[in-house]
C-alpha cells in the first residue's frame, strides 16, 4: 500500500511540475476555407478561369479566402477579387472582382456550417464528391449536407502543441491536443495531411 502511494505521489509531482512548465501557443498560418465534408481540403482558385475548385489545403494566395471585414459580406483573397456565387443552381462560384451589394458575394457562416449568400445559395461540393478539382457550385442549401459544411481556418505545415511526447502529423511535429470550445471562426488545417483542427483549441508548448 505504501508502495502505491509513493508511486502516485510521484506521478502527481511529475504532471505537475510538467504542467507548470508548459506555456500557451496559438497557430499562425494561412487564412482558408476549409471543408469539413472532404478533410484536408480547401477552397482553391484556378488560375486559367479563376473557377473555385475543391483543393489539398496548401496554404497558397490562391486559398486565402477571408472575410473582408467581420464574419459577414465579401470573402476576398486579400486583394480586389472575391468569392462569386454562381448565377443559378447548379452553376459554379468562381473569384470575381468584389463589387459591394452584389448579392452573389455577400456571403455568411450558419450555424449549422453552410457557407450561404444572400442570393440564397449554399457553397457545395458538386456531386458530394471528395475528388481534388471538383467543382463548388451554387445549391440549394440542405441542413446537414456535409457537403455544404465549410469553416473559416488557418493552414499551417505544421504546429507543435501539447506537453505529450511529439508525433508525427501531417508534415509537422504535433503534440497533445489539450481542449476543445467546439465548433468556431477560426480553425487550424494542417495543409498536406488532412488534419483539422478547430483554432480555439487550447495549446500548450513543452519545449518553452
Amino acid at each position: 500500500m505504501n508502495r502505491i502511494k509513493v508511486i502516485c505521489t510521484v506521478m502527481t509531482l511529475s504532471v505537475a511540475s510538467l504542467a507548470a512548465s508548459a506555456s500557451a501557443q496559438t497557430a499562425q498560418g494561412a487564412p482558408s476555407i476549409a471543408s469539413y465534408h472532404s478533410r484536408g481540403m480547401c477552397l482553391d482558385v484556378r488560375a486559367s478561369d479563376k473557377a473555385v475548385l475543391l483543393w489539398t489545403c496548401h496554404g497558397g494566395g490562391n486559398q486565402a479566402f477571408r472575410f473582408r471585414e467581420g464574419k459577414y459580406g465579401q470573402i476576398s483573397l486579400g486583394d480586389n477579387m472575391c468569392l462569386t456565387g454562381g448565377a443559378g443552381r447548379g452553376s459554379g462560384l468562381t473569384s470575381q472582382n468584389c463589387v459591394w451589394g452584389n448579392k452573389n458575394q455577400m456571403w455568411t457562416f450558419w450555424s449549422d456550417a453552410t457557407l450561404r449568400n444572400e442570393a440564397g445559395w449554399c457553397a457545395d461540393i458538386e456531386g458530394g464528391s471528395r475528388v481534388a478539382g471538383t467543382r463548388i457550385i451554387s445549391w440549394t442549401c440542405n441542413s446537414g449536407s456535409t457537403n455544404q459544411m465549410w469553416y473559416p481556418g488557418v493552414t499551417a505545415s505544421s504546429v507543435a502543441m501539447g506537453i505529450q511526447g511529439a508525433a508525427s502529423v501531417a508534415r509537422g511535429p504535433v503534440q497533445g491536443i489539450i481542449s476543445s470550445g467546439g465548433f468556431s471562426s477560426g480553425n487550424m488545417v494542417a495543409a498536406g495531411g488532412g488534419n483539422v483542427l478547430p483554432n480555439n483549441w487550447s495549446f500548450f508548448n513543452s519545449s518553452s
